[in-house]
């Protein structure tokens, strides 16, 4: 399921189960033994509301399962934090008819479907492992690193982000965009960056300051709950200051 982007059809593979998660709508879910030729119907409302139970369209995405736990991320995450959910064959009801007819035409059908999904399912475990451990790897380069003061363009974003929280505002992504200079920058590289700042802008704060407090705070618009506002509260923001 990591190549599903939207609500709609989408499968993903359940080595632990040996079958496939195929999901065509809300009630319509079904878990595909090619092997033993069977099909069960998933009847648990949890999981189900993975793929279809949100009422604000967020949905499921970048989907995996490994020794009973379907992982996933959450569509209106920008973070890409990993939740999860238990699976296994007690989410599901037998069916009496079988997934496919005995015949030689049929199971060759059946069997390159089944070797394809794999293959995709396969392919797609791999980058996303691969990514996870980019980030991992990232993650302790700044742990590795010896913690100084902030950079100067750190430094200037902290600065602003203040000086609007003490005015009553608050900094949008826009504004961080702009502040960083990745305004013509594509949006996944606005992302990546963005990302990376304010982590390592929280990280040096929490280390220099012995606190558990992030620095610049991320708040969702109430107004609209798939974008954030960013505050730095005063306390902390003249302690990053030296103020």
């Amino acid at each position: 399921n990591l190549f599903s982007s939207k609500i709609g059809y989408s499968y993903v593979q359940l080595p632990s189960l040996k079958g496939v998660l195929v999901n065509f709508d809300g009630t319509n879910q079904y878990l595909f033994d090619f092997t033993n030729n069977k099909r069960y119907k998933l009847v648990s409302g949890e999981i189900q509301k993975v793929f279809y139970g949100n009422s604000k369209l967020i949905y499921a995405i970048n989907t995996f399962e490994i020794n009973n736990w379907l992982y996933f991320t959450k569509s209106n995450d920008p973070s890409m934090q990993l939740d999860s959910v238990k699976i296994t064959m007690d989410d599901f009801l037998p069916m009496d008819t079988p997934l496919y007819e005995q015949e030689s035409s049929n199971q060759n059908l059946f069997a390159g479907i089944s070797l394809g999904v794999l293959m995709l399912s396969g392919i797609s475990i791999y980058f996303f492992r691969r990514k996870r451990k980019k980030e991992i790897r990232i993650e302790n380069t700044i742990e590795e690193t010896e913690i100084e003061g902030f950079k100067s363009i750190e430094q200037n974003l902290i600065e602003k982000i203040y000086k609007k929280t003490a005015d009553g505002k608050s900094y949008s992504v826009e504004d961080i965009n702009t502040a960083l200079g990745l305004s013509k920058k594509s949006l996944e590289i606005q992302k990546k960056i963005r990302t990376e700042t304010l982590n390592r802008i929280n990280h040096r704060f929490k280390i220099l300051f012995d606190t558990e407090d992030e620095l610049i705070e991320r708040i969702r618009l109430e107004e609209d709950r798939r974008f954030y506002k960013y505050i730095i509260n005063k306390e902390n923001g003249k302690k990053a200051l030296g103020l």
